[in-house]
C-alpha cells in the first residue's frame, strides 16, 4: 500500500486517489476471479466467459505495466510483463486449441 501511495505522490496525485484506485483494482480483480470460478460451472458459455475474463485481466495488467513504466519501477514491470506473456500464451491456447464451433470457424478461415 505504501508503495502505491509513493507512486502517486511522485506523480503529484493525492493519497486518497491512490487508495481509491488500489481498492477499485482489488475489487475488479476479485470479480475477475469470480468470473473464472463461474466459468467452471457455466456449461456452453464457459469458453466465452473464460475468454472475456482473460481479456479483462490482460487489460488490467497492461495498465499495470504502463503505470510501472510511468513510475520507473522495473521490478514491477518485469513481474507484470511476465504475467502478460503467460496470460497471452494461455489465451492463445484456449482460443485455438479448445475444439468447438468457434475453433472450427477460425481454422477454416485460416486454411482457406
Amino acid at each position: 500500500m505504501k508503495k502505491m501511495i509513493g507512486y502517486f505522490e511522485r506523480l503529484g496525485i493525492n493519497k486518497s486517489i491512490a487508495l481509491g484506485s488500489l481498492y477499485s483494482i482489488a475489487v475488479l480483480e476479485i470479480l475477475i476471479g469470480i468470473g473464472f470460478l463461474f466459468a467452471l460451472f457455466a456449461g456452453e458459455k464457459q469458453h466465452d466467459i473464460v475468454r472475456l475474463t482473460f481479456k479483462i485481466s490482460m487489460g488490467i495488467f497492461l495498465g499495470f505495466s504502463i503505470f510501472d513504466i510511468i513510475c520507473g519501477d522495473r521490478t514491477e514491470l518485469w513481474e507484470h510483463g511476465t504475467f502478460l506473456i503467460l496470460a497471452t500464451i494461455h489465451y492463445i491456447y484456449i482460443l485455438f486449441a479448445v475444439p468447438g464451433k468457434e475453433f472450427d470457424k477460425v481454422r477454416d478461415r485460416l486454411l482457406s
